[in-house]
């Protein structure tokens, strides 16, 4: 064992060499570490290129991949898979990593809705063009018309719309062409035109109609073919026994067939033949009364009475002609006392009466004419009208045309005709003895006389009274009156022609406040006062020439009247 102070030489003696040798081994360690460093280091860069290449390749693949996504997405479209493409688009978004596609992705996002909102625009197109073809089919045209305008606008006037609208207007005019036909055909059967039954139900069935309708309106053309054959063997049965006149068994006949078979023109025309054979119903031959002879009456049909008195007091509603055997051997008596003895009323057509004598009973509390006439026509020819309790005769609605009549003895007017719808033409007759006028006219009455005489009337032989009130005269004579020939008041109307009044007991014409006086070649002579008597009104309408004489008290006088 070296002592101590042996070891501190020698560390002393070797201190440097040991020295260098530590910077050695530093240095050397330092080296290797140097070097191992650098090793590291480069092992580093070299990992790291290869994870850069590895990313690269991995991008390659990833943009490849997105753009093969995006082809097929383009592809979908094109082809409107609208599914797939937003699965491939959703993908390719994912791969997308850092948003190198992004303009694309919301290029075709825009793509794929619009592709959506197409598809379903044509869905609902499709939807309404079925719709419509089978409102079409079902011929239901006011929902297609709605259900086309309805794709107009959705879809605009395109190839489509065109071809429905054809199929529509075609589907119109073949429904306008049904009704018209249809119409046709029910107008036929009405009218029992069996040749345009035929007609109009040929036409539906080349309209293809539906086959119950059809059916049934050729079971309405087969019935009208049954009735017609039927009434044809009617109506020739009823011609063998019409003989030209009238038959109540034959009308009975023919009524019964038209209330059983309808109203078939050969029906209404053997009918209205029937109607026009001339019906006369005899009394006393027939039936014993006049009212029983009214009652089996039918319109225009015609009363003969034969001689003798009959008693009436009838209501007339129906045009009927009344025909006896002659004045003073057929005569029709009434009291008047519950109505007129004849009372027109009819609202059509004229009623006749003829060759008899009409007369009442002046001692009795009669309150009505003789004669009435209150509405229609009536024609009087050859009758004597006398000893009425009332008017001769009254009109107060309708025109009596008179003529070769004689209206005398009665206690009221002869002739009264009064209100505006009142009119009466009277020729060759004569007014005389009655116990008030021979003719008035009042309240806006019209009346046309011609050739005849009204004469020895207890009052004036013709009043005209009131405004709109108009008189005509031609061949006219008024004379022996107990009080005027004429008298005219209160705005009344006269023109005359050819008139003579005379012998008047007092004036032959007085006029006061009247509208119109035409006087033409007429006079007035040989009257108990003046020929003409007038107030200053009265002679400034006066349209003519004061012709007179013998008038006792002067031709003519301007006096006022009361």
């Amino acid at each position: 064992m070296r002592n101590p102070s042996s070891w501190q030489n020698w560390y002393n003696v070797q201190g440097f060499s040991k020295a260098r040798l530590l910077v050695v081994v530093l240095l050397t360690i330092l080296a290797g570490v140097g070097a191992f460093s650098k090793l590291r280091r480069d092992t580093l860069e070299r990992t790291r290129q290869v994870q850069v290449e590895r990313v690269a390749q991995i991008q390659l693949a990833l943009r490849k991949d997105v753009q093969l996504c995006l082809v097929q997405v383009q592809k979908h479209l094109e082809l409107e898979e609208t599914d797939e493409a937003t699965r491939e688009l959703r993908r390719a978004s994912i791969l997308d990593s850092n948003s190198e596609f992004s303009a694309k992705v919301h290029e075709l996002k825009i793509g794929i809705i619009q592709n959506k909102q197409a598809i379903a625009h044509r869905i609902e197109l499709e939807k309404l063009r079925s719709s419509i073809l089978a409102a079409l089919q079902l011929e239901q045209l006011t929902d297609a018309s709605e259900l086309l305008l309805k794709y107009s606008k959705i879809g605009m006037q395109d190839v489509a719309y065109l071809a429905l609208k054809e199929k529509y207007d075609a589907a119109v005019q073949r429904n306008q062409q049904l009704e018209e036909h249809s119409e046709g055909f029910s107008r036929a059967i009405t009218s029992w035109d069996e040749t345009q039954a035929t007609h109009y139900l040929s036409a539906l069935r080349r309209l293809e109609t539906k086959p119950e309708e059809l059916t049934e309106m050729a079971g309405k053309l087969d019935q009208l073919r049954k009735i017609d054959r039927t009434v044809s063997s009617v109506v020739q049965e009823i011609q063998l026994k019409d003989s030209g006149e009238y038959s109540a068994h034959l009308l009975e006949k023919v009524e019964s067939e038209i209330e059983r078979l309808g109203e078939h023109p050969k029906l209404m025309r053997i009918h209205q033949k029937l109607l026009s054979n001339p019906q006369i119903v005899r009394v006393p031959a027939d039936v014993s009364t006049l009212d029983e002879a009214y009652s089996l009456l039918r319109k225009g049909g015609t009363i003969e009475l034969g001689e003798g008195v009959f008693y009436v007091e009838l209501e007339i509603n129906k045009p009927v002609i009344i025909k006896g055997a002659g004045v003073g051997i057929t005569i029709i008596e009434s009291r008047t006392v519950n109505g007129s003895g004849l009372h027109f009323f009819h609202p059509k057509k004229d009623s006749k009466v003829s060759h008899l004598s009409l007369r009442g009973f002046i001692s009795e509390a009669g309150k009505y004419p003789l004669v009435l006439l209150r509405g229609g026509g009536l024609d009087l020819s050859h009758v004597e009208i006398s000893g009425s309790a009332n008017h001769g005769m009254a009109v107060s609605r309708g025109l009596a045309k008179i003529e070769h009549c004689r209206f005398s003895g009665n206690h009221w007017d002869g002739l009264a005709v009064f209100g505006p719808t009142s009119s009466v033409h009277v020729k060759e007759s004569s007014f005389q003895k009655n116990a008030d006028h021979g003719v008035d006219a009042w309240g806006g009455a019209t009346a046309l006389l011609e050739s005849s005489v009204i004469e020895r009337n207890s009052k004036s032989g013709i009043v005209v009274s009131g405004v709109k009130s108009l008189v005509t005269l031609v061949d006219v004579h008024s004379s022996a009156n107990r009080e005027c020939g004429i008298y005219l008041n209160l705005g009344a109307s006269l023109t005359a022609e050819r008139v003579e009044v005379s012998n008047n007991h007092f004036s032959g014409l007085v006029a006061q406040r009247i509208n119109l006086l035409e006087w033409i070649k007429s006079d007035a002579s040989s009257n108990g006062e003046f020929g003409y008597l007038m107030d200053r009104q009265s002679m400034e309408v006066f349209d003519g020439e004061f012709v007179g004489k013998e008038n006792k008290l002067g031709l003519r006088s301007q006096k006022r009247l009361k």
